[in-house]
């Protein structure tokens, strides 16, 4: 029977569950950062809808068709990934690619507005247009 009088072996309690979270830490980064990214491409995304929507009222509609068609493939995949889940086997990372690649696109679609004379006011996609003048990639 383990030892549960942690106020004895401070030191030791305290190493165990330090190498526990250390153990975890990259696994659960990877998952946050992943969810970070998707909170992000909808963030931009209702971010053209808001910006876009007066002006040209079509394309914030084919955003928002493009939004919600992400958003099913998105929950059709977790829903089909669940039933597949099994704790037992070591599931190999999928890795972050997919999800950068997912915000690039709406960082090409400033970048492109920002090229031809578009300004944003403000939000995201305002620093958008700030970072990418910042760092040179537009003028």
């Amino acid at each position: 029977m383990p030892n549960r009088d942690w106020r004895g072996n401070i030191v030791g309690t305290s190493h165990f569950f330090l190498s526990e979270l250390g153990a975890v830490l990259p696994s659960l980064i990877s998952i946050l950062l992943r969810f970070a990214l998707l909170y992000l491409f909808f963030w931009y995304i209702a971010d053209f809808m808001c910006e876009l929507g007066s002006e040209y009222f079509g394309f914030s509609i084919l955003l928002g068709v493009a939004a919600l068609l992400t958003l099913a493939v998105v929950c059709w995949k977790l829903i089909n990934s669940w039933s597949k889940f099994d704790l037992d086997k070591n599931v190999p990372s999928g890795g972050l690619l997919s999800f950068v690649l997912l915000d690039l696109i709406p960082i090409a679609a400033v970048a492109i507005a920002v090229w031809h004379g578009y300004r944003f006011r403000d939000g995201l996609l305002g620093f958008t247009e700030w970072a990418l003048r910042r760092f040179g990639i537009v003028n």
